[in-house]
């Protein structure tokens, strides 16, 4: 139940990012830029630190998310979200860790 209120929190957000920050028509560099921030967060979501606290591995450290504020900052809001849906798709195919939980939007 909570996976499906997610997702539809998630469309909701996908619908108001594209009416307010529509995609600008033949900016094939913005979508370049995009597609290296899609790599850059699917690497370092697994640069990763664990640190141990009291005996086991509590407190993690990720770096996932300054490529993800880099593309809202740089490109737009519409092309942060596309970055962190196909980041978050393409971490979920080559590393499955179990249930999909979409984090990083």
């Amino acid at each position: 139940m909570e996976q499906f209120v997610i997702a539809m929190i998630i469309i909701a957000l996908g619908i108001y990012v594209f009416k307010f920050y529509p995609f600008e028509k033949g900016n094939v560099m913005k979508l370049v830029i995009a597609a290296i921030f899609i790599i850059l967060t699917a690497i370092c979501k697994r640069l990763a630190i664990m640190i141990p606290l009291f005996g086991s591995e509590s407190l993690k450290i990720g770096f996932e998310y300054i490529p993800l504020m880099l593309a809202g900052y740089f490109l737009s809001p519409s092309y942060a979200f596309l970055v962190g849906l196909c980041s978050d798709v393409i971490g979920l195919i080559i590393f499955p860790t179990g249930f999909p939980f979409l984090d990083s939007l």
